[in-house]
């Protein structure tokens, strides 16, 4: 598995087949996830596996919409960190659509399965499904532009 920069990636004990991505540097918008749990589904694709909690709810106690549109665009990132898309660099969300089918409910865990449709030399295009319990909640599209790090400043 191993470590970046920002996270460290492991094998989830307690769910075999499954990795965890956990956050190195606290006290950033990521915390809001805690720990994800991230599968490979096929060759392009991953599900990304985040616990919801009653801080993620809104008034009706279901999942709050900023929350879920939150979860799209970092499944985006989830996934192509974890096909290794982005060769030691990072990326930048160029575009994301959100389609709300649902009101999945806070307390219990949501999927986002995440597929890359097509990856050119500085895009990725990719798609996807949140679902909670087997049911779709939401649908998407995004579309990311890798970048390169900068060396440090000396």
């Amino acid at each position: 598995m191993g470590m970046r920069r920002w996270v460290v990636l492991e094998e989830d004990p307690d769910n075999p087949g499954w990795s965890l991505w956990k956050m190195r540097v606290k006290g950033r918008f990521l915390d809001i996830f805690g720990p994800v749990r991230l599968k490979k589904e096929g060759e392009n694709s991953v599900r990304c596996r985040v616990d919801t909690e009653m801080r993620h709810a809104n008034g009706f106690e279901a999942v709050h919409g900023g929350f879920l549109m939150a979860v799209v665009d970092q499944s985006l990132f989830w996934t192509c960190h974890y096909l290794d898309k982005f060769a030691g660099g990072g990326g930048v969300t160029l575009d994301a659509s959100t389609h709300f089918m649902g009101s999945p409910k806070a307390g219990e865990p949501i999927d986002a399965v995440v597929e890359i449709l097509k990856e050119t030399g500085r895009l990725i295009f990719l798609r996807g499904m949140i679902e909670q319990d087997g049911e779709p909640v939401a649908s998407f599209t995004g579309t990311l532009r890798k970048v390169r790090r900068k060396p440090a400043a000396k």
